[in-house]
């Protein structure tokens, strides 16, 4: 396989893959995504993704050339807004998320990836060419198109996640406007017909360090309401057993988010001593 030796290997993805049931679970292999150049790469290995480290400096990861044709929809000038960028300034002001990820493990996967990504696209698609972007709803910028394929989605790179500013101890100053925010954005997925189906700290953005207005993103599991969900919610903060695309696990994770941000309000007060 050409290596394209001029290029950095980056990893994308890694995660472990288990077998068995409780209590009887057992590491099977860890899957890692990687990209070098245009190329998209994937590894198998024995070792687990908290021993993996740098997977750059291995040497015992043999990677395989995965076609993009086999896990990316077909890119159609008709129906596809091609995004105008280099690669320079997607390192520097913008964020270019490679379709072809989410829920990857291996070529007997490709069929379901490649659903996946084509309703993604689907989705951002219908959101920008249904008028202004809401504010409380990442701005889709257009795709990247490599073989021929939609190979990535471009969005302007947020400053953190919500579980990035909570984990550097940053206290919410108004936990009424996060949670406003985020209601109106899935009143206008609703609109369109649309639910989310995956809410929960990492999907949600802020634009500035400073800034208060959340931004939801990441709509590889939003679907058509009643349509039957190709990825489902992120384990504790949504039904991980539900099959069809509906409002209310919208509205139930806001909910557990709501809950999340006032116990971790409780927290930092008390640290500090205050009532």
């Amino acid at each position: 396989m050409d290596q394209c030796a001029d290029e950095p290997l980056r990893k994308l993805f890694s995660c472990d893959m288990m077998v068995g049931t409780e209590p009887n679970i057992r590491h099977h292999m860890t899957l890692v995504v990687a990209s070098k150049g245009l190329k998209r790469l994937f590894a198998s290995t024995d070792v687990r993704v908290d021993d993996l480290g740098d997977v750059t400096k291995r040497n015992d990861l043999h990677f395989e050339v995965v076609n993009y044709g086999d896990i990316c929809p077909a890119f159609d000038a008709l129906r596809h807004s091609e995004a105008g960028i280099d690669r320079a300034s997607s390192e520097r002001a913008l964020h270019v998320k490679e379709l072809g990820v989410a829920g990857f493990y291996g070529p007997a996967s490709m069929p379901t990836v490649k659903k996946i990504a084509t309703q993604e696209i689907s989705v951002c698609e219908l959101l920008s060419k249904a008028g202004p972007c809401h504010e409380n709803i990442a701005k889709y910028l257009g795709c990247v198109v490599r073989d021929g394929c939609v190979a990535a989605l471009v969005f302007p790179k947020y400053y953190e996640t919500l579980a990035e500013r909570l984990e550097r101890g940053c206290e919410l100053a108004d936990i009424a406007e996060v949670v406003q925010g985020l209601r109106s954005a899935i009143a206008h997925l609703n609109t369109m017909g649309l639910s989310h189906n995956d809410i929960n700290p990492t999907n949600i953005m802020f634009a500035g360090r400073q800034d208060t207005t959340p931004i939801l993103i990441d709509f590889d599991s939003c679907r058509e309401l009643g349509e039957p969900l190709l990825k489902g919610c992120t384990p504790e903060w949504g039904d991980v057993e539900a099959t069809t695309a509906r409002q209310e696990h919208d509205d139930k994770a806001v909910d557990a988010i709501e809950a999340h941000l006032e116990s971790y309000k409780r927290k930092i007060k008390a640290q500090v001593g205050q009532p």
